[in-house]
């Protein structure tokens, strides 16, 4: 599962809305383990933490955004 308008599954730089994205390479690697944590599918979490970041730039105006480290403090939420 993805969400709509968001980078395709196997990749990690692009262009959602106007706003570039690029993942970091410790995002990348923490991506599994979280998903897992969260039992959750990982494009699913790859695709939601893409939204909230366009989101967040779009909101305080700028053009790019880095996902440099995807982490999860309590995953017994």
């Amino acid at each position: 599962m993805s969400l709509l308008n968001t980078i395709p599954a196997e990749s990690y730089v692009g262009t959602i809305d106007g706003i570039s994205v690029v993942w970091g390479p410790n995002a990348i690697a923490n991506l599994p383990t979280n998903a897992e944590a969260y039992k959750v599918e990982l494009n699913a979490l790859k695709s939601a933490t893409e939204k909230v970041a366009v989101a967040c730039a779009r909101r305080i105006g700028k053009t790019s955004v880095r996902i440099l480290y995807e982490t999860i403090s309590n995953p017994g939420l």
